[in-house]
């Protein structure tokens, strides 16, 4: 789980994303849970003998894009953790127009 806490108002509001990312990361999590709880036989799919049913099989696929997803989450989050724009209530080096 990328989010191990809800995003701060602060965060929030200098990245109002980060709400609905901590949603489907918590989500996704749930979901791999309740799959795992409702297949067991999940962690073993590459050794399961064949034929292997349509479910365990999608259960899988779904847990591994799952996985990627939250890997993606990740990065996004790391890479808007570090400030990249500027920030609007820093002074600026352009001077504002005369009609401002």
């Amino acid at each position: 789980m990328i989010f191990q806490e809800l995003p701060t108002p602060h965060q929030l509001d200098e990245h109002p994303e980060l709400a609905s990312l901590a949603l489907l990361d918590t989500a996704i999590e749930v979901a791999s849970y309740a799959l795992a709880a409702a297949e067991p036989a999940l962690p073993f799919v590459d050794e399961h003998p064949n034929p292997v049913r349509p479910e365990l099989v999608i259960a899988d696929a779904i847990i591994q894009h799952a996985t990627a997803l939250q890997r993606l989450i990740g990065g996004y989050c790391q890479l808007t953790a570090t400030p990249s724009r500027p920030n609007a209530l820093a002074p600026s080096l352009v001077p504002p127009p005369e009609d401002f």
